[in-house]
């Protein structure tokens, strides 16, 4: 065997960067892609979504909030109903406000009750 000349020593060298080089322009391009992706408007209001839903007080607000306001409108339907009368409207919507507030400010007490009137009914 005869041994590599300093010229073929180079070519297999330049031929090492050359590969290595392009290997590194292919993460360059993916890691860019992965960041790029990342900046999109829509991934970032859905990763800034899942970080507020994750903490616990946030749902815990949420489901308190929804249960007020869902104690509000069902008390204005049922107390008012379907009529076109203004003063009607205008004191139903009056009662939806107030029974909004008041199921907000009390939430954990009616919690509290309907699992002690659950744990009544459904008796083990």
């Amino acid at each position: 065997m005869r041994e590599k000349t300093s010229s073929e020593t180079l070519k297999d060298s330049i031929l090492a960067l050359e590969n290595r080089q392009e290997a590194e322009r292919q993460l360059m391009k993916t890691a860019f892609s992965n960041v790029y992706d990342k900046l999109k408007p829509i991934h970032f209001l859905r990763s800034t979504l899942h970080e507020i839903l994750r903490a616990p007080d946030v749902k815990e607000n949420l489901l308190n909030a929804s249960l007020a306001m869902m104690a509000g409108y069902f008390t204005k339907k049922v107390s008012v109903g379907d009529t076109q009368n203004p003063w009607k409207v205008f004191l139903g919507s009056l009662l939806q406000f107030g029974v909004t507030g008041v199921v907000a400010e009390h939430t954990e007490r009616i919690k509290s009750f309907a699992k002690y009137a659950y744990s009544l009914i459904f008796k083990k």
